[in-house]
């Protein structure tokens, strides 16, 4: 039975990589699964917006290092996050991933 309530699914990466990437499919179909609502969402403004208006029972998102200050507001806002991601997979998006940041950053991770 599915919980009648929202999750947001933060992915920074357009809608039409859902089509070359299956885990971030398969991801949203676990989501629309257990939530009656699911909305994407991509961008930062509209992700940034959409919790403070719209209250989410859950914020599912990918790249914690991405998400970073939506992972903070939801703190703040009392959201619960789930985050996940996979530092060996290369992003066709043209993002920058783990492998294009600086040293530091991969240290520090």
């Amino acid at each position: 039975e599915k919980y009648n309530c929202k999750a947001l699914y933060f992915v920074p990466v357009g809608e039409s990589y859902f089509h070359k990437w299956e885990y971030y499919r398969v991801d949203q179909q676990m989501l629309q699964c257990t939530f009656s609502d699911v909305v994407v969402l991509n961008g930062y403004f509209k992700t940034i917006y959409t919790p403070l208006f719209n209250r989410p029972r859950l914020m599912y998102f990918w790249w914690w290092h991405r998400s970073l200050p939506l992972i903070f507001l939801c703190k703040v806002l009392r959201i619960p996050v789930i985050g996940t991601g996979a530092t060996h997979m290369f992003d066709e998006s043209g993002s920058s991933d783990f492998y294009t940041k600086s040293a530091f950053f991969r240290i520090a991770k």
